[in-house]
C-alpha cells in the first residue's frame, strides 16, 4: 500500500510543468473571475432575485465551466488517456468511506487544537466558513442551490484542480512534497482561518486516498460526502436550535 501511495502515477511525469502551471492558474483564476461576472450579470438581469441565489448561480456556472475546461485540458495535455477516472466498484467505495472517516475524525481533533491555540493567543477569526454563513441565511431556493452546488460540483473541480492539477505540477520535487504542498494549497486557498489545519489535513487524506486508489472519483466521492454532513449539520441546528 505504501509503495502505491508514494510510487507517482506515471502520467503526472509526462507533463511540462509550465502547462500544468498555466492550467492551474488559469483554472482557479478563470473560475474566481467568471464568478464574479456572472454575479454582476445576474444582479443586472434578474434584480428581484435573493443575493445569496445570485451568488452561488455564479458559483455553480463557474465551476461547471471550470470542469469542461480542466477535463478538455488534460485530454489535450494527454490525449488518448483518461488516467485517473475508473468506474466505481464495491472497493472504491469502500476507499471513499475509509477517507471521508479518516478526513473527518483528523480534522475534528486539528479544529480543536487550533482553536484553541488561536483563542490562547487572541488572535480573532470567524467561527464559520463563508458558505456555511450563507447556506444559514439564505431562503430554501439558495439552500437547495448551494447545496447542489457545494456537494455536486465543487467537489469534482477542486479534486482536478488540486488533486490532479496541482500535484501533477510539483511531484517532480518528490511525490511527498507534492502531497504536502498541494495539501496547504487546498488549506489556505479556502481563506477561512479556524478551519486551515483541518482543510489541509482533509486535502492531504484525499490526495493520499486518490493516489492509492488512482481513481479521482474515490477522493471526489469523499469529498461530496463531507459537504453533505456538513451542511446537513448546519441544516439540522436551523430546524432544532436547541440541540445546538
Amino acid at each position: 500500500m505504501m509503495r502505491r501511495i508514494f510510487l507517482p502515477p506515471l502520467w503526472s511525469r509526462e507533463l511540462s510543468p509550465a502547462a500544468l502551471l498555466t492550467l492551474f492558474l488559469l483554472g482557479l483564476g478563470g473560475q474566481i473571475l467568471s464568478s464574479a461576472l456572472f454575479s454582476h450579470l445576474f444582479s443586472v438581469l434578474f434584480p428581484q432575485m435573493e443575493q445569496m441565489a445570485v451568488v452561488w448561480l455564479a458559483v455553480l456556472l463557474s465551476e461547471v465551466l471550470g470542469i469542461v475546461f480542466l477535463l478538455a485540458a488534460w485530454r489535450n495535455l494527454l490525449p488518448g488517456k483518461i488516467p485517473d477516472m475508473r468506474p466505481m466498484d464495491k472497493r472504491m467505495w469502500k476507499l471513499t468511506f475509509a477517507a471521508f472517516i479518516i478526513a473527518v475524525t483528523g480534522s475534528g481533533v486539528l479544529g480543536g487544537f487550533w482553536q484553541s491555540f488561536l483563542d490562547l493567543t487572541g488572535i480573532p477569526y470567524s467561527d464559520e466558513q463563508d458558505v456555511t454563513e450563507m447556506f444559514r441565511s439564505s431562503s430554501l431556493y439558495g439552500k437547495l442551490l448551494i447545496g447542489f452546488t457545494a456537494v455536486l460540483i465543487v467537489p469534482f473541480f477542486e479534486e482536478l484542480l488540486f488533486r490532479r492539477t496541482l500535484y501533477a505540477l510539483f511531484v517532480r520535487w518528490g511525490n511527498v512534497a507534492a502531497i504536502v504542498l498541494a495539501s496547504l494549497i487546498f488549506g489556505a486557498a479556502h481563506g477561512f482561518l479556524l478551519g486551515t489545519p483541518s482543510l489541509c489535513w482533509i486535502g492531504l487524506v484525499f490526495q493520499v486516498f486518490y493516489l492509492y486508489s488512482r481513481n479521482i472519483w474515490v477522493s471526489t466521492a469523499a469529498h461530496a460526502i463531507l459537504n453533505f454532513t456538513a451542511l446537513l449539520g448546519v441544516l439540522l441546528q436551523i430546524i432544532f436550535p436547541n440541540f445546538a
